[in-house]
């Protein structure tokens, strides 16, 4: 009687172990490896001179750490600085002119005097046309009809000045936009890995003058089959390296350096010969212990639509 009761437990428990296999294998081969992916830098920049002149300064060292729109170099900017200068004083002096508005109220107030003598005489007239003479009436009618004349003009001339000052503000922008492309700054985050020019040097417009590359996101590549990966855009990806102790400060007794990303790319292309593509892989590299030109292994999961079809 044992023996039968264990042989019915041997053969529960048989299948229960059969059917965990294949779920855990299946899992594993969810997870494409390419052994022989390559770091490499995912964003850099040539920082190009914006206007032409000597260069005076170079503001970070090879190497140095820059954030986004740090000042990376400075072209000497003398005479900008000048024109800056003249323009916001030629600004002041014009907006003070505008300012003084006494000729255009002087007119204005002449108009109502003008206009008063002319009712003034109009009155009288109707009530005794022999006291006022038509001459006296031409005559106050001609005083307001140059009194209206005047006030315009000084009108014209205010508004100019208004139009001046408008004018002026924008040539003093300019000068201040000038200036302040003699400043390069870095477009991006990351780290200053070359001078391409020195200070003395003369740069023309777009000539580079630092190089910037961002280290804190790396790109992976490498070549999958086409059939395995094809399905794989914005997938999660891992990289392996493992320091082999080749490399100067490193031991291959380290532990092995793991950073997670996405897939970003799938390259259109597929080589006849091996029937593999391009593959990148979009990398968060946190305390920028990785370095792009390393061999790392690149770790695929599956798909994110086919794990909502999994659910």
């Amino acid at each position: 009687m044992p023996v039968a009761f264990a042989l019915v437990l041997l053969l529960a428990a048989g299948p229960q172990r059969a059917a965990g296999s294949p779920g855990e294998s299946a899992g594993a081969a969810d997870v494409l490896t390419i052994d022989s992916a390559f770091l490499r830098v995912d964003q850099k920049a040539d920082v190009p001179a914006e206007t032409a002149g000597v260069l005076a300064e170079l503001t970070v060292p090879e190497l140095g750490e820059v954030k986004e729109g740090d000042p990376v170099a400075r072209l000497d900017a003398a005479a900008a600085v000048i024109a800056r200068d003249a323009a916001a004083g030629q600004l002041a002096l014009t907006r003070r002119e505008a300012e003084e508005d006494s000729a255009r109220e002087f007119a204005a107030a002449s108009v109502e005097f003008a206009r008063t003598a002319l009712e003034r005489i109009e009155a009288i007239r109707e009530r005794n046309a022999a006291s006022a003479s038509l001459d006296e009436l031409d005559t106050r009618r001609r005083a307001l009809a140059e009194a209206e004349a005047t006030l315009a003009q000084r009108t014209l001339e205010q508004d100019v000045k208004k139009l001046k000052v408008a004018a002026e503000e924008l040539d003093l922008k300019l000068a201040e936009l000038t200036l302040k492309r003699h400043t390069l700054t870095s477009p991006l985050a990351g780290v200053v890995e070359e001078r391409l020019r020195q200070p003395g040097e003369w740069v023309e417009p777009g000539s580079p003058v630092v190089r910037v590359l961002r280290l804190d996101v790396l790109r992976a590549e490498g070549f999958a089959d086409y059939d395995a990966v094809r399905d794989r855009l914005g997938a999660p990806a891992a990289v392996i390296y493992q320091p082999t102790g080749d490399t100067p400060g490193t031991s291959s007794a380290e532990k092995p350096i793991r950073r997670v990303g996405r897939v970003t790319y799938i390259g259109s292309e597929v080589e006849p010969s091996t029937g593999e593509v391009r593959v990148r892989a979009t990398i968060d590299n946190a305390g920028l212990r990785l370095r792009p030109g390393l061999k790392v292994r690149l770790e695929i999961g599956p798909s994110p639509d086919a794990a909502v079809a999994a659910e």
